[in-house]
């Protein structure tokens, strides 16, 4: 897989990640599977990145993505995935560079409106047990 998908692709599940654990419709399940995913995708992504053929990284990597799939289809995705088509098409740039402003963007999306009763979040992911 060339270096600039496996990028792109990484890109866009941590970016998936990130979304599903501050989703107001987060829920035990993006709770738990979200923070894993993160915290996997972020240790091993530039790594796979910089050599493709590491397939023990590539494999722990790959493992995140239905992790990242559960937590995103229990809770949402931000606004970022919803601007992601439009600045793909426009700047001709590929859905996991197109989501690349995920830290720019889901802040205040993630906060412009308050939680549902009996829910908080904050700060970051808290550890998962065993990672």
């Amino acid at each position: 897989m060339p270096a600039r998908l496996t990028a792109d692709a990484g890109v866009d599940a941590l970016t998936h990640a990130v979304e599903a654990y501050v989703s107001r419709r987060a829920n035990p399940f993006s709770d738990v599977l979200s923070p894993c995913a993160i915290r996997t995708i972020g240790r091993h992504l530039r790594r796979v990145h910089g050599d493709g053929g590491d397939l023990v990284v590539r494999e722990v990597t790959v493992l995140a993505a239905p992790q990242v799939g559960i937590a995103f289809s229990k809770s949402s995705v931000a606004l970022v995935h919803g601007m992601s088509p439009p600045v793909g098409a426009h700047f001709h740039v590929a859905h996991g560079q197109a989501t690349a402003p995920a830290p720019s963007v889901l802040p205040p999306t993630a906060t412009a409106t308050p939680w549902p009763p009996g829910r908080t979040r904050g700060g970051a992911p808290s550890p998962v047990p065993g990672s």
